[in-house]
């Protein structure tokens, strides 16, 4: 579950981040006489003048449904940048940490300074709105920074117990003991929420349409119409993956 999860939501990030700048292409969901499968395009999104709410609180069309995505995707980096910002920082100040002094502890230590200087909350508020050409590269900004901690962790976390050296298994111990796990389990949450939501939101949206309405947007109608007729070949949160790589990419051209 949480491959296909971080497989999802960070194919954009590695897309953009490898480009450097948002593109036009977008994914399109497009209903295959011959199979029936989810294809890559670059067709223009359409937009409903549908004005009812959905269940989540916006207004149900394809731009609210955008909106929500990459509002609700922006908080979740945000908590998962404090969170790990705070649990790097209490790191640094623990007591089995501060007291050894070699090499690999210097490494990691200089790892987790750097961390928490680039993830201090504070500072980035503080960026000029000439250094943020539009919250899609705040989004991306802060993916990348989020990133740094999770390499940091996976250096201690590639080998068994009982493989680590003594200084990674003091860092692996008090990562643990400063809530690493349960902010694991909270991040993971938290992500399967927005895709089911994302799920949800569409099927009203889609449910709600004109037939004219879903004459105009009806690569997502059919998209949607797969994935309830068969159920088989996308769990909820393989398909709200793939909605939300639409979505998001939706919100970069939005938020330019």
């Amino acid at each position: 579950m949480k491959r296909l999860l971080w497989l999802a939501l960070t194919t954009i990030f590695l897309t953009k981040l490898a480009l450097a700048v948002p593109t036009p292409t977008t994914l399109n969901f497009s209903a295959s006489t011959e199979s029936n499968e989810i294809e890559r395009s670059t067709a223009t999104p359409t937009n409903s003048t549908q004005t009812a709410v959905t269940k989540s609180g916006h207004t149900n069309n394809r731009k609210g449904i955008v909106i929500m995505v990459f509002k609700k995707y922006t908080n979740l980096l945000t908590f998962q940048l404090e969170r790990s910002h705070q649990i790097a920082k209490d790191l640094l100040s623990d007591p089995t940490i501060v007291g050894v002094n070699n090499e690999e502890m210097q490494k990691a230590t200089n790892m987790l300074l750097d961390y928490v200087a680039q993830s201090d909350i504070s500072e980035l508020a503080k960026l000029p709105p000439a250094e943020i050409p539009n919250r899609y590269y705040l989004a991306i900004g802060t993916m990348f920074v989020i990133g740094k901690f999770d390499a940091f962790v996976r250096q201690l976390n590639t080998t068994s117990e009982q493989d680590r050296t003594p200084t990674a298994r003091l860092l692996w111990t008090a990562l643990q003991r400063h809530g690493y796990q349960e902010f694991q389990v909270e991040v993971e949450k938290r992500y399967i929420e927005l895709l089911e939501t994302i799920v949800d939101d569409v099927g009203e949206y889609v449910t709600s349409l004109s037939p004219a309405n879903r004459e105009k947007d009806k690569q997502l109608v059919q998209a949607y119409d797969m994935y309830v007729k068969h159920p088989e070949r996308y769990t909820k949160i393989e398909f709200g993956g793939s909605l939300f790589d639409v979505f998001f990419k939706e919100a970069a051209k939005a938020y330019e």
